[in-house]
């Protein structure tokens, strides 16, 4: 996942992630590396079709500015 910001690396909370999927699946972990949101899922669902962003804690925080991302519900998400 990318944001229109560079943001700062580490490690996020599990607790503000959800991820839509096409079979049984929780997120077991999330980290920014390199400026991108990568979210580790429990098992390999037939499908993900939408993230959920629920902050606090605002730990998705822009590199430079500081500014912690919005929360935001149901990202349509494309795999290719």
């Amino acid at each position: 996942m990318v944001f229109d910001q560079v943001l700062s690396d580490g490690v996020l909370d599990t607790a503000n992630w959800l991820v839509a999927t096409g079979g049984p699946a929780s997120v077991t972990g999330a980290s920014v590396v390199g400026g991108v949101v990568q979210i580790t899922l429990s098992a390999v669902p037939a499908s993900v079709t939408a993230v959920t962003f629920s902050p606090p804690p605002f730990d998705v925080v822009a590199a430079g500015s500081g500014l912690a991302a919005e929360a935001f519900t149901g990202f349509p998400v494309v795999t290719t």
